[in-house]
C-alpha cells in the first residue's frame, strides 16, 4: 500500500530484505515511475518468508541503506517484537547515522518494543508508526498478487477488524494509547483476581450483570484530556488496582496466629466483626494463594465470593467506560485532531501538489471538525500553504454562524499547488500573538529551505 500511495509521489526509491544474506531489490535508490512501483511489488510478494534471520540483520540493512549517497530516509519496519541484542547492536551502530530512520512496528506486542523503536527514531530524528495486523488478510505465502488486484485488495483492508491487542493509531495518538494502557492494566487486574479466586476454591460469578450501567458522567468530562480523565475515571482513582482491591483481602506469614478480617453477611447490621477477627494459626497458611505484594514480599490472599463479585461489578463498569471513551476518541474529527482543548487555534492545511488525492477527505474532516469542535471553541482561522502560505483571515477571528460559514466556503475552494512551505504556514500562526494552538495537516516534510536565526527560533517554538 505505501507503495502505490506514498512511494510513486516521490522521487527514487529501495527495499532491502533484512535476514541472514541481506536481500535488495536494487543496488541502488532507483527513479520512480509506473514500471518500477511493479516491478517492487512483484519482488516483494515473491520474497521466502521463512528466511533465516541473524539478530544482526537489522543493522546491517540499515547500514547498507544509509551508506547509499543518494538516500535521504529510511523507513525500518519491524514485524513483531525486536530482540534484545538487536536492539543494542541498533543503537550502537544506527543511532548517529548519515540520515533520519523513521521506524515502523507491526504486531508488536511488548511494551519494549514499541519503547525502542519510539527512542530509536528520536535518536535518528525520524518519526514512528504502529499499526496492527487486521482479519481475513491474504495468507502470506499464496501467489503473487497482479499489480492492480494488490492495489484494491490492500485497500478493502481498510474496513477489517484489528487482529492484535493494540487499537490502530496506538503509539501515534497519545490520547487512544494512554487509555488503551489502563484498559490493558484492567483486564490484566481482573484476571489476576480471577485467577487467585479460582485457587481458593470459591465459586464466583463469571457473567456481568447485563442490569448494569457505567457511571453516569457529566458531558463536559468527554472533554478532558486522556491523562485527566484517568485521574477521574481510571483502576486507580476507583482503586481497582490490584493492590488497592485485594488490600483488606491479604495477611503475612508469620509463626503464629495471623488475623483476617471478615465483614457481616448484612454489612447494614452494627456488629464487633472489626475487633472480633478470626483467628487462623500460621501452619494453614499454604492453604491460602499466595502472590507477590507491591513491596516484594510474599502474602497470603482470601477472597470471599461477596468481595469478588462487588469488585467485578465495579470492574466491569470501569471496564466498559475506557471501552466507551476509547471508541469516541477515534470517531468523527476527532480520529484526525484529536480532542481539541484550546480555545484560540489555527489550522493549517498543505495544499501542495501530494495532496491532490488526499484534499476531498481533509475538506471531509476539516468540515466535522467545525461542527464538532470549533464551534465551541472562542477563536480560530485557516492558513492555506504550498509554494506560499496564505490565511482566510489576518487574524483569529471570533467562532460564530457567519465566520463558521464563510470559512466553510473558503475550505471547499482549496486547490493543490505546488511546493510545501511549511515554515511560513507556521510563521504566520506563531505571529498572532494570542494563539493557544497549531494544528498542522500534511503529508510530507517541508521542501524549502531557510537558514537564519529568526527562522529557527520559530521553528524551535513550534516544536515546543
Amino acid at each position: 500500500m505505501v507503495l502505490v500511495e506514498q512511494v510513486i509521489q516521490i522521487s527514487r526509491f529501495n527495499l532491502i530484505r533484512a535476514a541472514q544474506d541481506l536481500m535488495k531489490w536494487q543496488q541502488k535508490c532507483t527513479p520512480v515511475s509506473e514500471h518500477t512501483v511493479k516491478s517492487a511489488v512483484t519482488w516483494l510478494w515473491k520474497l521466502d518468508h521463512m528466511t533465516a534471520v541473524s539478530h544482526t540483520s537489522s543493522a546491517e540493512a540499515l547500514l547498507e541503506a544509509m551508506g547509499d549517497e543518494a538516500v535521504e530516509a529510511v523507513y525500518y519496519f519491524a514485524v513483531g517484537d525486536v530482540p534484545v541484542d538487536t536492539k543494542q547492536l541498533l543503537l550502537e551502530k544506527v543511532s548517529d547515522g548519515s540520515c533520519p530512520v523513521n521506524t515502523v512496528s507491526f504486531n508488536a506486542r511488548e511494551d519494549e518494543t514499541i519503547i525502542f523503536l519510539k527512542e530509536l527514531s528520536r535518536l535518528t530524528s525520524g518519526r514512528f508508526h504502529a499499526f496492527a495486523e487486521k482479519k481475513n488478510c491474504r495468507d502470506a505465502t499464496g501467489p503473487a498478487l497482479k499489480y492492480e488486484e494488490d492495489r484494491k485488495r490492500l485497500t478493502a483492508l481498510n474496513s477489517g477488524k484489528v487482529k492484535g491487542q493494540m487499537p490502530q493509531v496506538a503509539g501515534v495518538c497519545e490520547d487512544v494509547f494512554l487509555i488503551w494502557k489502563e484498559l490493558e492494566e484492567a483486564r490484566s487486574t481482573v484476571r489476576q483476581v480471577q485467577e487467585m479466586l479460582s485457587e481458593s476454591d470459591q465459586s464466583a460469578s463469571q457473567e456481568a450483570n447485563k442490569g448494569d450501567h457505567p457511571l453516569s458522567k457529566d458531558i463536559t468530562d468527554k472533554y478532558l484530556t486522556s491523562e485527566k480523565w484517568l485521574q477521574k475515571y481510571g483502576l486507580k482513582a476507583q482503586k481497582l488496582t490490584l493492590y488497592e482491591a485485594l488490600a483488606d483481602s491479604v495477611f503475612r506469614h508469620v509463626d503464629g496466629p495471623v488475623d483476617i478480617k471478615t465483614k457481616p453477611e448484612d454489612e447494614c447490621s452494627q456488629t464487633d466483626a472489626e475487633t472480633k477477627r478470626k483467628i487462623i494459626h500460621a501452619r494453614y497458611c499454604d492453604k491460602f494463594v499466595h502472590t507477590l505484594w507491591k513491596d516484594g514480599s510474599v502474602v497470603h490472599v482470601y477472597v470471599t465470593t461477596e468481595k469478588y463479585k462487588q469488585y467485578e461489578k465495579k470492574m466491569r463498569t470501569a471496564l466498559r467506560q475506557m471501552e466507551e471513551r476509547i471508541k469516541w476518541l477515534q470517531q468523527g474529527s476527532r480520529g484526525l485532531f484529536g480532542n481539541v482543548f484550546e480555545d484560540d487555534v489555527y489550522i493549517l492545511i498543505d495544499t501542495s501538489q501530494s495532496m491532490n488525492n488526499k484534499l476531498p477527505l481533509v475538506k471531509e474532516k476539516i468540515f466535522q471538525l467545525m461542527q464538532e469542535q470549533l464551534r465551541h471553541k472562542k477563536r480560530f482561522n485557516f492558513v492555506k500553504f504550498s509554494a506560499q502560505a496564505v490565511a482566510w483571515q489576518e487574524k483569529l477571528v471570533e467562532v460564530n454562524e457567519e465566520n463558521l460559514q464563510d470559512a466553510w466556503l473558503w475550505i471547499k475552494g482549496l486547490e493543490v499547488g505546488s511546493s510545501t512551505n511549511t515554515l511560513k504556514a507556521l510563521q504566520m500562526a506563531l505571529a498572532d500573538t494570542d494563539t493557544q494552538a497549531i494544528y498542522l495537516l500534511t503529508d510530507g516534510r517541508p521542501d524549502q529551505v531557510f537558514q537564519n536565526e529568526k527562522t529557527e527560533n520559530a521553528e524551535k517554538r513550534c516544536q515546543n
